[in-house]
Parts: C-alpha cells; structure tokens; sequence
C-alpha cells in the first residue's frame, strides 16, 4: 500500500508515469492502475458478460485514433457501471488522456 500513496504523492508533483515508474521501479502500467484506481474484472463480481456487446466496436479499434489495442474505458469513471453506454474502446495512450484530462 505504501507504492500507492507514494505515486499519487509524486503525481500530484507533476511526475509523468514513466518517471514514477523509473523512480519506483515498477512499471508503468502499474503506475497507470495504482493513479487510476484499476481492478482487473476477475477480481470484481462483473465479468466479461458485456464484452459480446463491444466486439465490433473493439475489433475497429480505438475510438479516438484507431490503433488496434484497446482497453475498456468507463466514461463516468465508475469501474462497476458496466452498462454499453458507458463502455468506450480507446488505446493506452488515448485511455491515459481520458483520466488525466484537464
């Protein structure tokens, strides 16, 4: 628990998340979940039931760019509302922006 508080700590300093990472050697992805409040679906109570519904959205890719690896990104920030309204397919790169978004 103490990597958390001490890459929130270090956010809050205006550090990106590579330098984090580098400071704190874990990776960045890591850095990207601890900042983003992550859990990943097997450890919540939802699963991938709604993922048949975003299979044509995900196949086109990002919905900002179009890269092809994407993530699920909830719209209200509410990793529990699973509802297809609130789904969106981005990239890392446009998923980091979504959360850090002024």
């Amino acid at each position: 628990m103490a990597n958390r508080e001490r890459v929130i700590e270090l956010r809050l300093k205006g550090l990106s998340q590579s330098d984090i990472a580098r400071q704190l050697k874990i990776s960045r992805q890591r850095v990207h979940q601890i900042i983003t409040g992550y859990k990943s679906f097997a450890s919540n109570q939802f699963s991938y039931a709604y993922l048949p519904k975003l299979s044509i959205s995900v196949l086109n890719g990002c919905t900002k760019c179009g890269k092809r690896m994407v993530f699920i990104h909830h719209k209200d920030g509410n990793s529990k509302n699973n509802s297809e309204e609130n789904l969106l397919p981005l990239c890392s790169s446009c998923h980091t922006n979504a959360h850090f978004r002024s």
